[in-house]
């Protein structure tokens, strides 16, 4: 998948008025109740590459709570130029994280807190639906603003560990593309299968 990736970013510089992209949608559950969807979007256009995540889920805990998840992230020659992540709660923001490279470091404000990163970041989990990670790998978490560190467990099937949090989330993959995942968040744990993919 990565091959495909480089030959997106070379298609694009031949043909730079011509952006190519891909469509993933998903299934959300949580246990054995089907609760949402998630639509991830990838555009590819020269250098630029961006990726959107949305998605919404509802759960009937007592009264029914509607949590979104918003992503958008901007790569620039193969790092990571900017990123928002915003998690809502029946329309109220629980979570919010920024990332923005201004040439020497980044700056990440994780609801309200900033701090600085100072490396490129080259791998961060919006590639993870259409690019298989290496065997072991950092991965940034453009949701909480922390490096994490992925690694293979079996053939196409990655597991990424949060050390703070003490969960671990499972990525299985078929041909380079995401095809189910298990995520542990703080607000709630789900899983997403693949539903729909389509090139652009």
């Amino acid at each position: 998948m990565r091959l495909f990736f480089h030959i997106l970013l070379f298609i694009g510089i031949l043909l730079p008025a011509t952006a190519i992209g891909q469509t993933a949608t998903y299934r959300v559950s949580v246990g054995r109740f089907n609760v949402g969807e998630q639509t991830v979007n990838q555009m590819c256009n020269g250098d630029t590459l961006k990726v959107s995540v949305d998605s919404e889920v509802k759960v009937y805990v007592g009264f029914t709570n509607i949590v979104t998840y918003q992503q958008n992230s901007t790569y620039y020659k193969g790092y990571l130029l900017k990123s928002q992540v915003t998690v809502k709660r029946n329309g109220t923001v629980q979570s919010e994280c920024k990332t923005q490279w201004n040439g020497k470091f980044y700056t990440i404000i994780l609801d309200g807190k900033v701090s600085k990163y100072h490396k490129l970041i080259r791998s961060s989990g919006t590639l993870l639906y259409f690019a298989q990670p290496n065997k072991n790998q950092e991965v940034y978490s453009e949701s909480d603003g922390k490096m994490k560190f992925i690694s293979q467990k079996a053939s196409g099937v990655y597991e990424m560990t949060h050390p703070e949090e003490k969960t671990k989330n499972t990525y299985e993959y078929k041909d380079g593309i995401l095809q189910k995942t298990t995520i542990h968040h703080p607000l709630i744990s789900f899983s997403t299968v693949l539903l729909k993919y389509q090139d652009q």
